[in-house]
């Protein structure tokens, strides 16, 4: 109690201050504007039957109207539209044209033109925008409309909701607009507005572009977020990115139950309707439809980074068409961007260079990735270079990325591609060289027991590759993977039974976020079974459960390879075609 009574002493300090700041330095921008207009007329004007049109692109912020009946109230339709003026240049929204210019060039007119202020502004003032309102009594409460038109047309392009406050704290709405106006400026820049049935408060828009700049920074992005909404409650975006937020961190139950928390259904637009819908399927794992409702989204803005490589990513690991993403590239070219500070250019790439080999163009993957791999530090465009050497047999390369990578104390990350390197090799059907990279890896000590395993198992050397997955297995009965290898390791040992019993009970713990885990499981274990029928039946039902497509799944998993010329292997990579 004692910091609000504080709090509210502060805000009538800073009114008194504001109105006393106010009232001084009007009439000293009145003389000003007086006079630079008076400048004008004198000089261009006078001897002259020809009245010039003023055509700008800056903004038009005219005085709000007085519909209170009362003439104590004009001075607030003055105090409004100068905050909005103030607001907007601070924040550097736009370049605007004031109501005393407007106001001042019709009074100096009238001998010639006699038209109303507005008349004036409407015939001789071509702006890109006009920010005018009124504002009138509700009881004791002033209420603020305010509208936004295309400057060129008078046709409105923006209206806001009413904002109430007490007749006494005119300034409590002002603000709130403000904040409201300098917003629309912004997202109308960066094309996002269109998302938002109104701006949200510029506090809040201001949380969201902090976010998007951080959005590796885990803990500091979905902090961002938070504090956006707890700012506007009423802002759409930031509640719908923190739902995909924890869907991709993988903490699916609590996307799904902050997904159920949302209350739009009063007020959608059709963004926010396709953008609800696109986060609804990929929290059910239908993956056509997650895809066809962010293309809506993708097909207004595909400029914007974000999206696009949100798109790219969807296009790629949900449904499976590399070959759209090649256009989407294009759309936004990358020579005016800083890539050390741009995530969303890293994903680009990273999709990019997959979406290549995918199709088989193992050219074009290296010229796209090798110019900027030193400069996208990021493991898994390596990995995506390295990938590509290897569909070329381009060893001295991969040999030399792996090694930078041993030189900058990465050893971690030099193990995890060499891994994926031989893997890659295993798919072309060339085993030595695969073997090469294995037992490479398995000659480090400091290699993880998860790498190890992995080396050991496509080496063939399935009895250490079951006391490591055996060891995995014991400190993580929750992975799924290390479950598997194991039975698939100790079947290879001749353990069938054994290996039938670890995965027995594996089908009783489907959840409602399995995403087709558990399916895809079962089919490499049929696969290393040699029971065809079962793993692609398993492989089917996996995908439809919204398995993604990932650059060591499906056609990239070695477990499957001798199914890749078989019809039903084809229609599962075409399943959500």
């Amino acid at each position: 109690p004692d910091d609000m009574e504080e709090e509210e002493e502060v805000l009538k300090v800073k009114r008194k201050q504001f109105k006393t700041m106010y009232f001084r330095s009007l009439g000293f921008i009145s003389v000003l504007s007086i006079a630079a207009v008076g400048w004008i007329i004198n000089n261009n004007f006078i001897g002259s039957n020809f009245i010039p049109q003023i055509s700008t692109d800056k903004i038009a912020v005219l005085n709000f109207d007085n519909d209170t009946g009362d003439k104590d109230f004009d001075i607030v339709g003055k105090m409004a539209a100068d905050w909005l003026i103030h607001g907007i240049t601070e924040n550097h929204a736009g370049e605007v044209i004031s109501s005393q210019v407007i106001d001042n060039y019709s009074n100096l007119l009238t001998a010639q033109i006699g038209p109303t202020a507005e008349n004036a502004f409407t015939s001789f003032f071509k702006t890109d925008k006009v920010v005018r309102g009124a504002y009138f009594l509700r009881e004791d409460k002033l209420v603020f409309q305010c509208i936004i038109q295309d400057g060129q047309t008078a046709q409105n392009v923006m209206a806001f909701e009413q904002l109430e406050c007490s007749k006494d704290n005119a300034l409590d709405c002002i603000e709130e607009l403000k904040q409201k106006v300098i917003t629309y400026f912004g997202m109308k820049e960066e094309g996002s507005l269109g998302i938002e049935e109104y701006p949200p408060k510029y506090e809040a828009y201001q949380k969201r572009l902090l976010a998007r700049d951080v959005y590796e920074q885990k803990d500091l992005y979905i902090k961002l977020l938070n504090e956006a909404i707890s700012i506007d409650s009423t802002y759409f975006e930031p509640q719908i990115l923190r739902v995909q937020h924890y869907f991709n961190i993988r903490e699916y139950a609590k996307a799904d139950s902050l997904f159920k928390k949302l209350n739009f259904e009063n007020r959608l637009a059709k963004r926010q309707t396709a953008l609800l819908n696109f986060t609804e399927a990929i929290l059910e794992g239908k993956n056509d439809k997650a895809w066809r409702n962010f293309k809506y989204e993708y097909d207004i803005v595909p400029k914007d980074p974000e999206t696009n490589s949100t798109y790219m990513t969807l296009s790629l690991q949900f449904v499976n068409k590399p070959d759209l993403l090649e256009a989407s590239f294009q759309e936004i070219p990358m020579d005016d961007f800083n890539l050390e500070d741009c995530i969303q250019c890293t994903f680009r790439y990273y999709t990019m260079g997959l979406a290549h080999i995918e199709l088989g163009e193992y050219e074009k993957a290296v010229e796209l990735l090798e110019p900027v791999v030193d400069i996208l530090e990021q493991t898994y465009i390596k990995r995506t270079l390295a990938a590509a050497y290897a569909a070329l047999n381009q060893d001295e390369k991969i040999n030399a990325l792996l090694n930078d990578l041993e030189l900058k104390d990465r050893v971690q990350d030099k193990h995890q591609i060499g891994l994926h390197v031989g893997t890659r090799y295993l798919l072309n059907g060339q085993q030595d060289k695969a073997k090469s990279y294995f037992e490479s890896l398995i000659g480090h000590n400091e290699a993880k027991k998860g790498h190890r395993a992995e080396a050991y198992y496509f080496l063939g050397d399935y009895e250490n590759a079951e006391k490591l997955y055996r060891e995995l297995y014991n400190q993580d009965n929750n992975s799924i993977n290390a479950r598997t290898m194991l039975a698939i390791s100790l079947f290879k040992m001749g353990k069938a039974d054994e290996a039938d019993s670890i995965l027995s009970r594996l089908e009783d713990e489907y959840s409602d976020f399995d995403f087709g885990e558990i399916d895809y499981n079962l089919a490499k274990y049929y696969a290393a079974k040699g029971e065809k029928d079962e793993a692609l039946r398993e492989l089917q039902k996996s995908v439809l459960k919204g398995k993604r497509y990932f650059p060591t799944t499906y056609q990239n998993d070695p477990h499957f390879l001798k199914y890749l010329d078989s019809p039903i292997f084809n229609t599962i990579l075409t399943s959500w075609h």
